[in-house]
């Protein structure tokens, strides 16, 4: 029997390594709002309206995009996605999310205890709650979008999702960081919660569903 080697990824060899396919953003295929209803991310265009979390719609300032995961069979699993099942965090439907990309929610019934009408957290720290995992394999050569606008914001993926796109997701290159705290979207104010806070949000969270028959997550907040 003969046995040959994986051919490595050239990106992970590379001086940039698997940041390059890590970053966050909204991958090929999401269904986003626009102004005028649902649409592919990558059938967007800078003169597009899109919903945003502020109220009403904007035109992003840009619109950027690289394509990752050229090689899918040597990915850490830090670097593949998650997969979100339809209706686990008021989705409509199944998403691929990037682990790095922020979530926003509004912070009722906890309002008082966190201070701001929203909560962000990091989609890599909802792994092995409501069913979302790391997928097994990532899509492969995928280009995964950043939405840019003058300020801080945020937009509806995958039926009811909203992602937080600029601030601090403002780079192509940026790293995580949770030495920041809170931020501004219009007239909503969004505290972005750590790893160890997120956990005690959801579980705080479930406890509050269960006292409301489970109802799902988007009847409580939207």
């Amino acid at each position: 029997m003969f046995f040959f080697p994986k051919r490595a990824c050239e990106v992970r060899q590379s001086s940039v390594g698997c940041t390059h396919c890590s970053v966050p953003g909204i991958i090929e295929g999401t269904a986003v709002q626009a102004a005028s209803g649902w649409r592919s991310v990558e059938k967007f265009e800078t003169t597009d309206q899109w919903e945003v979390l502020s109220g009403g719609v904007r035109r992003a300032s840009s619109l950027e995009s690289r394509i990752i995961w050229r090689n899918t069979v040597s990915c850490p699993k830090n670097i593949r996605p998650l997969v979100v099942p339809a209706g686990a965090l008021g989705n409509d439907e199944h998403a691929w999310v990037q682990q790095e990309s922020r979530l926003v929610f509004e912070s009722a019934p906890f309002t008082d205890l966190v201070d701001a009408t929203h909560v962000s957290v990091k989609a890599g720290d909802l792994v092995g709650i409501r069913g979302i995992e790391i997928a097994d394999e990532p899509p492969s050569a995928v280009r995964v979008y950043q939405v840019f606008f003058d300020d801080a914001e945020a937009v509806q993926i995958a039926g009811g999702l909203w992602q937080l796109c600029t601030v601090p997701c403002n780079s192509m290159d940026f790293l995580s960081d949770d030495s920041w705290d809170v931020s501004r979207i219009g007239r909503n104010t969004v505290r972005h919660l750590t790893s160890d806070e997120a956990v005690m949000f959801f579980g705080a969270l479930d406890a509050a569903l269960a006292q409301h028959n489970n109802r799902p997550i988007r009847h409580m907040f939207f």
